[in-house]
């Protein structure tokens, strides 16, 4: 029993020892590419998004450069959308373009509005109020995820 016992405690000490050696993962840091753009914006308060979770009741997605839009009225959906809207400012950068705009909408009158921009390093909104940007948000990773299988998924749609 007591050598039972000593050959337990002694793995238990090999392994904490072991995994006290492993290097730590690098922190994650923001691509470069990313850092190179300029926050000209604040981005949305959480007051604002929050405006949006309770009070949008449609999105309209239109494509700039695609032949297709796409709106969403349910409720499910609608919030997948909104998470697509990252907390952090987005460093703009003048040489990327808009690859469309995005319409929240709350019982037909327009909430918010923004320009999205899908075009490598830019993954971020801008906000639009009056015809002028206002705010600024980087896009999430599922954000990005979501419009890319969107637009490859409507590309490899046979044309009727």
């Amino acid at each position: 029993m007591n050598r039972l016992l000593f050959l337990l405690l002694t793995g238990i000490i090999i392994i904490s020892c072991n995994d006290q050696n492993k290097p730590e993962p690098p922190a994650a840091t923001p691509p470069p590419a990313a850092q190179a753009g300029e926050i000209k914006y604040p981005a949305m308060t959480a007051e604002d998004m929050q405006v949006l979770v309770n009070q949008t009741t449609s999105i309209d997605f239109i494509f700039y450069h695609q032949n297709f839009s796409m709106n969403l009225d349910n409720r499910s959906g609608i919030m997948n959308a909104l998470r697509q809207i990252g907390e952090a400012p987005a460093p703009i950068r003048p040489e990327c373009k808009a690859t469309g705009r995005v319409i929240y909408q709350g019982d037909g009158e327009i909430l918010k509005e923004a320009d999205f921009y899908l075009e490598p390093p830019c993954f971020y909104f801008i906000f639009i109020e009056n015809d002028k940007p206002v705010k600024a948000n980087m896009m999430t990773q599922e954000g990005v995820a979501f419009f890319h299988k969107l637009i490859s998924g409507v590309s490899t749609q046979p044309k009727q």
